[in-house]
């Protein structure tokens, strides 16, 4: 199923360190052959809102469980994340209380048809809070370790949920609610990554990576690109084959080649000013 690639936005918010990370699409799609990461450092504990992750995603005009006749693929996606752009950058992130509440707003403004799937993340003081709907998803790792994941959500084998026009987000989205602590890491990402790489395999490649002093963005590179090379391989396993192999698809082997969009974050408590 094809993601969108997705573009980088910073807003500042005033007299605060924090700011509003979103991903955007731009015009065109990420070919399968193309890596997309990004990073970002968290800053604060304060109750403050930060906007961390927004991922949207056109249902795949391959994928014959989902009819797509007279749509097409990503133009809800992309009017979608325009108006949680906009409605984030009208409200300055103040008076937005919750994911769920900037979900159910860009979804009533949003008139193209065609599905999509949705991530919303809200860091407010120490707590994560998350709106979900389809495949991507987030962990959170403590000490090496998952202390939190979300779930993909799926009708079936191979269906995911989505939402479209029309659609009340309030009986569709699941919502979380995660109590974080400093050097907390969060990786956010499109199921090319959850598919393709257990969730140990990518502690480890974070823990790793962190001890050798590797950058944010270096990390997600590397595990997009893990996911890349799991998902072109016909053996082996992979988070995806023992779903298909569960579904009753006993022969299949080897990953799900598919885009990859990642964040990894880590959690920092801000500075405070020293006064004299």
């Amino acid at each position: 199923m094809a993601d969108l690639f997705c573009s980088f936005l910073d807003f500042q918010s005033l007299s605060t360190n924090f700011k509003f990370h979103l991903f955007l699409p731009p015009k065109h799609y990420c070919s399968s052959a193309l890596v997309h990461s990004h990073s970002s450092r968290i800053n604060g504990m304060r109750r403050r809102p930060l906007h961390l992750t927004l991922f949207s995603r056109p249902s795949s005009p391959n994928f014959d469980v989902i009819s797509t006749h007279g749509t097409k693929p990503g133009v809800y996606a992309r009017e979608f994340m325009k108006n949680c752009e906009k409605f984030i950058a009208d409200h300055n992130g103040y008076s937005l209380n919750n994911p769920m509440e900037l979900l159910n707003l860009s979804v009533a403004e949003t008139h193209h048809p065609g599905p999509s799937t949705v991530l919303i993340a809200q860091l407010v003081g120490q707590d994560l809070h998350v709106a979900n709907v389809g495949d991507s998803g987030f962990i959170v790792l403590r000490h090496g370790a998952v202390y939190k994941r979300s779930s993909p959500m799926l009708h079936a084998f191979h269906f995911t949920k989505q939402i479209e026009r029309g659609d009340d987000p309030s009986h569709l989205a699941e919502l979380y609610r995660v109590d974080l602590d400093e050097d907390d890491v969060i990786i956010t990402a499109t199921d090319g990554l959850l598919d393709n790489l257990y969730d140990e395999e990518i502690s480890s490649i974070v823990v790793n990576s962190l001890g050798a002093d590797k950058k944010l963005e270096e990390i997600a590179e590397l595990l997009a690109t893990k996911a890349q090379e799991i998902g072109r391989s016909t053996s082996g396993r992979s988070p995806f084959a023992d779903e298909a192999q569960a579904a009753g698809f006993a022969g299949y082997t080897g990953g799900k080649l598919d885009d990859v969009a990642v964040i990894v974050s880590i959690v920092q408590r801000q500075s405070t000013p020293q006064t004299s």
